[in-house]
């Protein structure tokens, strides 16, 4: 349980440090940086969504190739 704990706290403080790095040594503006991650999520989710659809179309058509005809 000892064990558990250390690993807990060193993953705390390390990602502190992590995340204090990268602020300090940021390439760009955090203004700037922010609206990059934005776009870069919005690009994920429009992807995402375009995937998603596409697949739905294609269980549609499995579907409607599976089931037995009316009649």
């Amino acid at each position: 349980m000892r064990t558990l704990f250390g690993f807990v706290r060193g993953m705390l403080i390390g990602g502190v440090i992590g995340a204090a790095a990268g602020l300090l040594l940021a390439p760009r503006p955090g203004k700037e940086t922010q609206e990059l991650i934005q776009q870069r999520i919005d690009t994920a989710i429009t992807a995402g969504k375009q995937a998603a659809e596409e697949k739905r179309r294609e269980l549609e058509a499995e579907l409607g190739k599976a089931q037995p005809p009316a009649g």
